[in-house]
């Protein structure tokens, strides 16, 4: 049986926008994404991170498509590399409301909406390209 068998995706990081000052928007990276059908997928990947550091990841989301295939959706998970303390080693919960673009030739664009999840964090609005594969 396979797991992944409505499609997979490579989903490209392309950057963020912090609500608050002093975070970096730069956050660059690649993810692997495994369709388990139209409204679930789980996804694991790295990027880098608001502080800088790099950063993994593994999650799952659900979508809700709508009109012409655009989508939103819950999507929740892991990261590490995140502060605890003085150090860069703490795991943090992620979660967010995603929306999604139709797909034009295999590409699409997506935004997740991430509130703060830790005391000296920001609200972000991070956005991806996703390609199928």
């Amino acid at each position: 049986m396979n797991l992944c068998s409505a499609a997979f995706a490579v989903v490209l990081h392309i950057g963020s926008f912090h609500t608050e000052p002093g975070f970096d928007n730069s956050n660059y990276g690649v993810g692997l994404q495994c369709r388990l059908n139209q409204s679930w997928s789980l996804e694991t990947g790295v990027y880098n991170n608001s502080h800088s550091r790099t950063s993994a990841y593994i999650g799952g989301e659900y979508r809700y498509t709508f009109s012409n295939e655009w989508a939103i959706g819950f999507a929740g998970g892991i990261a590490s590399n995140y502060p605890r303390g003085s150090e860069f080693a703490g795991l943090i919960p992620i979660a967010g409301i995603t929306a999604h673009t139709p797909q034009w030739n295999g590409f699409g664009a997506s935004a997740i909406f991430g509130p703060k999840v830790y005391k000296d964090g920001s609200h972000v609005f991070h956005f991806m390209i996703t390609k199928e594969l």
